[in-house]
């Protein structure tokens, strides 16, 4: 056997093995990290740390935007820890700890009632918006921070406050369902990201374990703190909105960090934008860093851009309502040779700036995609025709804002092939990924019978 060698990368280490047949040696290793160095206690000590703290295989096991995105969402975790210490003074004082006068039962019957509160505004919340929190993480993950602000901002007057200790009490409980609710399924979808192994499990793990050792560290320093402070309620005060401004400033950094190269509704109408005013596809960071946190299509259902509303995976029965019997059967005359071999089906009131994107039920992420363009497209057209404007890549010869929706939606689809295919080789070729498509729809799904007539699976609700 000639003399061969092998590199390996183990967790960011990289050794060197190789077999030296002259002399019968056998395999060799070099560490090329210690240069020859012997391997000292501090070594073992970092290893170590970085074996308890980091996933297994960091930095080529997760995402490359982990290690920053961390740090900025450790340090909100330490200070939204010493804030929640600091007010659990001003907290016990509003239930009359250290007051002659009150009453063991009365506290105990407030803390019960915020419970309460909490457990039944916390079921009511997720069933409202348990579909959006998945598909738009960073949005939900900070709202569920500045929500725990406000909560901390009424339990840092309660002492003040001119409400019964109940009526206060109740409403800390609410706000906290408000951050309760989406974080586990945001903080999911962020690990879900980072993962890039299949180790999901493992880099939630290390995350919780991370949160933790920062929250011992708070308790720590929150003893010092609130020795210094709590006999003041300004100095209280300063301190907490001090807290509560790094908090957010760290959340912010920490969002805006955060690359996901899948698409949701934000980012692709990002993406949507800027090919039909430059024709060009922004990056993933770009589009990352110009995705609302605040306000827009995460927070807006069925958000569509002039006023439009696009609801997603509908019924053809909510679609009937809201068009019409008569117009949808014309529309549905017009558009069944265009859409009887395709997964998904769009009907439109225009005038109403409704679109109504159903799914089949065989419809693949690609297809979801697809439909997704031909709407933004036919909205494009519409608004092209009563604006009278030039859009790039769309074209209105013969067609005026009178033409019926299903004409409109019929011409668009017929031309939209290549132009969509277009769009989606730029989009790969800049790094995105086409599936999964993070667009939240409605569960309802039809198929074809034998007779053509439509049968739906209808799972929805109304929102």
């Amino acid at each position: 056997m000639e003399n061969a060698r092998i590199k390996e990368n183990i967790g960011g280490s990289r050794h060197r093995y190789y077999w030296e047949s002259f002399g019968k040696r056998g395999f060799l290793s070099t560490d090329l990290m210690s240069s020859g160095e012997a391997v000292s206690t501090w070594d073992h000590i970092k290893k170590w740390i970085k074996d308890v703290f980091l996933p297994q295989g960091y930095p080529d096991s997760v995402s490359a935007d982990y290690l920053e995105y961390q740090l900025w969402d450790t340090f909100q975790v330490m200070c939204s820890s010493l804030n929640t210490s600091l007010l659990l003074h001003s907290t016990l004082e509003a239930s009359g700890v250290g007051k002659e006068n009150a009453s063991a039962l009365s506290a105990t019957l407030a803390w019960m009632l915020r419970d309460v509160s909490f457990m039944f505004a916390t079921i009511l919340f997720t069933y409202a918006k348990s579909t959006h929190m998945s598909s738009n993480c960073k949005q939900w993950r900070l709202f569920a921070d500045l929500a725990n602000d406000v909560a901390l901002t009424l339990k840092l007057f309660s002492p003040i406050i001119p409400l019964p200790l109940n009526l206060t009490m109740s409403l800390i409980g609410i706000i906290l369902a408000l951050v309760s609710a989406p974080v586990v399924p945001a903080n999911t979808a962020l690990a879900s990201h980072q993962a890039r192994r299949g180790n999901l499990a493992d880099v939630q793990a290390k995350n919780g374990s991370q949160a933790k050792l920062v929250r011992l560290v708070a308790l720590g320093l929150s003893a010092g703190l609130i020795s210094h402070v709590s006999h003041s309620f300004q100095y209280k005060v300063i301190t907490s909105f001090i807290l509560m401004g790094l908090h957010i400033f760290a959340n912010y950094k920490a969002k805006r960090i955060v690359r996901i190269e899948t698409l949701n509704r934000p980012r692709l109408l990002i993406l949507l934008e800027k090919w039909f005013s430059v024709t060009r596809i922004p990056s993933v960071e770009e589009a990352n860093k110009s995705e609302p946190l605040f306000f827009g299509a995460a927070y807006k259902q069925n958000y569509l851009p002039y006023g439009f509303r696009l609801k997603i995976g509908s019924s053809l029965r909510e679609a009937l309502n809201s068009i019409g019997e008569t117009e949808a059967f014309h529309q549905f005359q017009n558009l069944y040779s265009s859409f009887r071999h395709e997964n998904y089906m769009l009907l439109a009131d225009f005038q109403k700036k409704k679109i109504f994107l159903m799914y089949h039920e065989n419809i693949s992420p690609e297809e979801e995609f697809k439909g997704f363009f031909v709407a933004y497209l036919c909205m494009l057209h519409y608004i092209s025709m009563e604006k009278n404007i030039q859009i790039a890549n769309v074209n209105t010869t013969g067609m005026e804002k009178s033409t019926p929706g299903g004409e409109i939606i019929n011409k668009v689809k017929t031309s939209s092939h290549a132009l969509y295919q277009d769009f989606r080789k730029a989009a790969i070729e800049k790094g995105w990924k086409m599936d999964p498509v993070h667009l939240s729809p409605d569960e309802c799904r039809y198929r074809f019978t034998q007779d053509d007539f439509i049968q739906e699976d209808e799972y929805t609700r109304t929102n």
